[in-house]
């Protein structure tokens, strides 16, 4: 979360990685006109897996939640943009609650064979595309927020401490801005 290049790939990189990888994996299965066959214990490793993840994300909003008033909590949220880590663990619930959607219909994919999509694809290939995005966008957006929020939690305290002194007004001075304010209020 350093530079504003870091900022824009960090952001966007979930996506542009899985529209890639699910653009390369339908021309592979157009061009090598393959069969998708039986998925069913892909199926059940992924609803698996996309759970386990979903579960240690919230275990990981609510260290986040325990730690909120820390010094290194503060320092981060006054240092980057507001929502952003919401952002990400947001996009990466509701990618993988999708993903869990998708695979349990990826069960029914038998019955969508060879219903044509502008001659290009039939649909049970496209529900699989859309599989494949979605479950490479849960994979990378997780990442994203585990690997933020592990370098949240694992941070050097002493690296924030390193701030400027702050300007602070001296105690004779303190005093005369108080007397001064303060008398002015009585005669109103």
């Amino acid at each position: 979360m350093g530079s504003n290049r870091g900022v824009q790939f960090e952001s966007r990189y979930p996506f542009f990685i899985s529209t890639c990888l699910a653009i390369v994996t339908g021309i592979v299965l157009n061009c090598l006109n393959t069969s998708l066959g039986n998925l069913d214990k892909v199926i059940d490793g992924i609803i698996t897996f996309s759970s386990i993840i979903i579960g240690f994300l919230g275990v990981l909003l609510a260290i986040l939640l325990s730690i909120r008033n820390t010094e290194i909590i503060t320092y981060i949220f006054a240092h980057t943009q507001k929502n952003v880590l919401l952002k990400y663990f947001r996009s990466a619930v509701i990618s993988g609650l999708l993903l869990v959607i998708m695979s349990i219909s990826m069960f029914f994919l038998k019955k969508f064979k060879g219903i044509n999509l502008f001659n290009l694809f039939t649909l049970d290939k496209v529900l699989f595309l859309l599989w494949i995005y979605l479950m490479s966008y849960f994979f990378l957006s997780s990442y994203r927020i585990i690997d933020i929020v592990m370098c949240i939690v694992f941070k050097d305290p002493q690296a924030t401490s390193k701030r400027p002194k702050s300007k602070k007004i001296e105690p004779d001075k303190e005093e005369a801005l108080k007397k001064r304010y303060s008398m002015d209020k009585k005669d109103d």
